[in-house]
This record gives C-alpha cells, structure tokens and sequence, in this order.
C-alpha cells in the first residue's frame, strides 16, 4: 500500500471500518519520559522516570496491516488555551496520532483534545498576510483533508458519541484541499 493509499483509507473511512483495541495496560508503543527539578543552587537533579504511551489502538478491519495509535502527550501533557478555542472548557492539550502500515510508522500528526476532553481536533496550520513585516496579521487557520480525516476518525473511536463536525465548524478551522 502506498502512503496516499493510506491517507485515502484514513480520510473515507468511517470509525466501524475500525477495530478498536482497548489499551488500558498500555499499548506498547511507549516512551520513558525523564523528570527533573532544580536544587537549591539552580542545578537540575533527577526526580523520576515515567512512562508514556498511546492509550487507543485500532486496526483498518479491510487490511489489519494498517492501524492508528493515539494518546502519546505531546509535551508532557501541559495544558493551554488558543483564542479561537470558545468552547465552555477552553483547555487544550495535544496528543500524537500515529499511523502504522505492517508495523511501520508511516505518518505522524498532532491532535488537540478540546473542551476538557470532550473532541479531538487536527492542529491548524497558520496562513499570514506578512506584507508589513512588523505587524503581521492573521488571515486563516487550516488544516488538509488528511489531518481533518484523522482527527475525525480518532475522535469517533473515542466510544462516545462523536460531535467532531460541529466542534470543528465552530473552531473556525478551514479545511484546505491540498
């Protein structure tokens, strides 16, 4: 399967094309996160060692050599809040999604978990109108089809009953055809 192969798979299916494996005890795809702290003179000091891995997994039903894992935290899990983000709870923290084909990782994208968890959204892309260096203004927050589509598909796995589209419609996020 090619790599444009894949992102069609990922843009036209819907979440029951998908067997989702539940993750609870880890997914196996984890990473060791190393914590530290300064000491009293400023000097940073080993405090931990912790684990981080994605927390859902699913297989392409069709051909299971093709799967997606979510959940790995981008930076550590920081939370933080973005203008256009209005929703009732305006946290965001971002997760990796991870495309796999024949246990190769193949693609790579960053979610944001918006409105205290309640949707996964794809991270925009920021267009600027740069004709006056010093004061750039914003014109569009974008996203493609393939990023739009994983963040879809990711979103209705969550078990929930997905409201992607009206979360994403009211983001503001243009969707882009490139």
């Amino acid at each position: 399967m090619r790599l444009d192969e894949v992102h069609g798979v990922i843009v036209t299916s819907d979440p029951l094309d998908w067997h989702r494996v539940e993750a609870d005890n880890g997914s196996f795809l984890n990473t060791f996160v190393v914590e530290s702290t300064l000491d009293a003179q400023g000097a940073e000091m080993f405090s931990g060692l912790e684990i981080d891995g994605h927390f859902g997994r699913a297989a392409y039903r069709p051909d299971v050599s093709l799967g997606i894992a979510w959940g790995l935290r981008y930076e550590g899990g920081r939370t933080w809040q973005e203008d256009w983000a209005t929703y009732p709870d305006r946290t965001i923290r971002a997760y990796w999604a991870d495309v796999f084909y024949a246990g190769m990782l193949v693609d790579r994208h960053l979610l944001l978990n918006v409105d205290g968890g309640r949707c996964f959204l794809p991270t925009p892309h920021l267009d600027y109108d740069t004709t006056d260096v010093s004061n750039p203004i914003l014109i569009e927050r974008y996203v493609d089809r393939v990023e739009h589509g994983l963040a879809r598909l990711v979103d209705g796995l969550g078990g929930g009953v997905s409201e992607f589209d009206s979360y994403f419609d009211r983001s503001g996020i243009q969707l882009r055809d490139s």
